[in-house]
């Protein structure tokens, strides 16, 4: 599992939230962020094309940390899926669990999506004060 998410990589994360407009340009670091608004924004490549949109707002007490609903709607999961897994073979450890890590959160969360036009799965996440995320109004299979 993933203990902890290397400083350089939250950095270029936070660097490409910012510049597609998800994260206001003026936040001085991430921990200093209280929102995060993903209206709009749009990743495409040869493999993958998805979109999402929805604000997600830090709340301390919750379960997750976060209170909000995002949408995702993304073409082509199960490639996505395979590719993944097979870039996770890489040497670069944290880089590797973290492939593993997301390409387990989008295999399970395949069987959530409800359909969209031209092939795609659509995906709402609805993030609550208490428990866990539900997916298109269905709650997670999560167990601690």
């Amino acid at each position: 599992s993933v203990k902890a998410i290397p400083a350089d990589l939250w950095k270029g994360v936070a660097g490409l939230l910012i510049d597609t407009g998800a994260f206001p340009r003026d936040t001085a670091t991430p921990t200093e962020i209280t929102s995060l608004n993903l209206d709009g924004t749009q990743f495409s490549s040869e493999l993958l094309n998805a979109g999402l949109g929805g604000t997600l707002t830090l709340a301390p007490d919750a379960t997750l940390f976060a209170v909000g609903e995002l949408g995702l709607e993304i073409s082509n999961i199960r490639p996505l899926i395979g590719a993944m897994q097979r870039s996770a073979r890489v040497q670069d450890r944290n880089l590797a669990q973290l492939l593993t890590l997301a390409s387990v959160g989008l295999a399970t969360i395949a069987g959530y999506a409800l359909p969209g036009e031209n092939g795609t799965q659509i995906f709402n996440f609805e993030f609550q004060e208490s428990g866990f995320p539900t997916i298109n109004g269905r709650p997670l299979p999560v167990s601690f």
